[in-house]
C-alpha cells in the first residue's frame, strides 16, 4: 500500500489542511466576473507565486483563461499569447500528462530541467522565472492546466505541499466556472446551438456577426477565430463590435452571461 503522505513522485509530502474559507469564497464567485481575479489571488495566497496562468487544452489547441502578474501585466499577456500560438505543442509536461491519463497531478518544474532551449528562454529566462508548479487535471478528454511561477525553484518546492492539497479543488472549480460562463462549448453541434440561440434572440444579427459571437462565447480568441474562419483579425474585431452593439452588451463577460448554461 502506498504512503498517503507521499506524492506521485515518491517524495515526502506534509499533510496540509484545506483552507475552507478560501474555497468558500471561490465557490461564491463561480460564474461571476470576479471569479478569475479571486482564483489568481487564492493561488498567490496559497503559494506566494509571482505569476499565475491557466489554460484549457482540447482538440489540439490551448485556450488561455488567466494571465496574472500584477508587476508585469503586459509581459504575462505576451507570454500566454506565445504559448497558445507556438509553445503549446512543445510542452513536454502537458503532453506527458495527456498520454498518461492521470486525473490530477501537481508537478514542480525547475527551468533548468527544460531541454527545449527556446521554450525555456522565452517562457522562463526572459520573464526572470526560475521554476513553477503545474496543476494538471483531466476530465472527459479535456485538460485544465494551471501554472504557478516563482523566481527561484526552491520557492516552488516550499509551496508544493500546500498546492498538492488544494490543487484538485482549484482545478475542479476552474472547470466549473468555465462551464457556467459558456467558455466550454465543444466544436460541432454545441457551437451550432449557441449560434442558433443568438440568431433567435437577436434577429438583427447578420450571419457573420452571429457566427463570430458564437465562437467568442465558445472561448476562442480573435486570433483563433481568424485561423478557423479565414477572416482577417481586424474584420473579426469589427464584426464583434457590431454584434455587441446589436445585442446591447459591451464585453465578452456579458456575452458569456447571455449564453450561460448552453454548454452544460
Amino acid at each position: 500500500m502506498s504512503d498517503p503522505e507521499k506524492g506521485k513522485n515518491g517524495a515526502q509530502r506534509a499533510l496540509i489542511p484545506i483552507d475552507v474559507e478560501l474555497v468558500r469564497g471561490l465557490i461564491a464567485r463561480l460564474g461571476h466576473d470576479g471569479f478569475l481575479d479571486a482564483f489568481a489571488l487564492a493561488c498567490e495566497t496559497l503559494s506566494g507565486a509571482e505569476q499565475v496562468t491557466a489554460f484549457f487544452a482540447e482538440g489540439g489547441r490551448a485556450r488561455c483563461v488567466l494571465a496574472h502578474r500584477p508587476s508585469a501585466p503586459e509581459l504575462v499577456e505576451d507570454l500566454c499569447a506565445h504559448y497558445e500560438r507556438i509553445y503549446y505543442q512543445r510542452d513536454e509536461l502537458l503532453a506527458h500528462h495527456a498520454r498518461g491519463g492521470e486525473d490530477y497531478a501537481a508537478v514542480p518544474v525547475a527551468s533548468t530541467e527544460i531541454a527545449d532551449d527556446a521554450y525555456r528562454d522565452r517562457l522562463f529566462a526572459a520573464a526572470r522565472l526560475g521554476g513553477k508548479i503545474a496543476l494538471i487535471a483531466s476530465a472527459n478528454g479535456r485538460i485544465v492546466y494551471v501554472n504557478l511561477y516563482f523566481a527561484q525553484p526552491e520557492a516552488s518546492a516550499a509551496a508544493l505541499a500546500t498546492l498538492d492539497a488544494h490543487g484538485p479543488l482549484l482545478t475542479q472549480l476552474l472547470m466549473k466556472h468555465d462551464a457556467l460562463t459558456g467558455g466550454y462549448v465543444r466544436p460541432g453541434a454545441a457551437r451550432q446551438k449557441v449560434d442558433a440561440f443568438l440568431r433567435h434572440r437577436f434577429a438583427a444579427l447578420s450571419q457573420r456577426e452571429a457566427q463570430i459571437a458564437a465562437l467568442i462565447a465558445c472561448g476562442l480568441s480573435v486570433e483563433a477565430i481568424a485561423a478557423e474562419t479565414g477572416v482577417a483579425a481586424a474584420s473579426i474585431v469589427t464584426f464583434r463590435r457590431r454584434g455587441y452593439a446589436k445585442m446591447g452588451i459591451a464585453s465578452r463577460a456579458e456575452l458569456f452571461a447571455l449564453c450561460a448554461g448552453l454548454a452544460l
